[in-house]
């Protein structure tokens, strides 16, 4: 008999198997008992169980579902995609800077050719002095 009811409790699914004590829990009851027996509380963001003391920590510092602030455009971005995010700004920017620096070859060109034809000015009107 007894082995009869614990392949039902293995295999029943209203049933889990505690990870830390071996026993069986009614799946209803097994938040409760993890919180309560062994100080451990579900991350509903992330599923991730956390011990109660660094629950809040985890909530505010390290929960890949926790929502920053992106320090560039100020969206509301999630942690796990932060990186992507920021990469993104980055790539836009390199755009940018190509841009800015194709506009500042462009003004050197003109300098120079302005700076040319001074110089040629500028020995016209001596020619014409002397």
């Amino acid at each position: 008999m007894r082995k009869d009811h614990y392949f039902h409790l293995y295999s029943c699914s209203y049933y889990k198997k505690c990870d830390s004590c071996n026993t069986f829990i009614l799946k209803t009851e097994y938040e409760d008992h993890m919180k309560n027996v062994h100080n451990i509380i579900f991350c509903h963001a992330c599923y991730q169980s956390i011990h109660k003391e660094k629950f809040s920590d985890h909530i505010e510092h390290y929960c890949p579902e926790r929502l920053i602030i992106c320090s560039y455009c100020l969206q509301l971005v999630k942690s796990k995609n932060y990186y992507h995010h920021l990469s993104e700004h980055f790539d836009l920017l390199r755009e940018e800077i190509e841009l800015y620096n194709e506009n500042y070859q462009n003004i050197r060109k003109k300098y120079t050719i302005l700076k040319n034809l001074l110089s040629q000015f500028e020995r016209l009107l001596e020619f014409q002095d002397t």
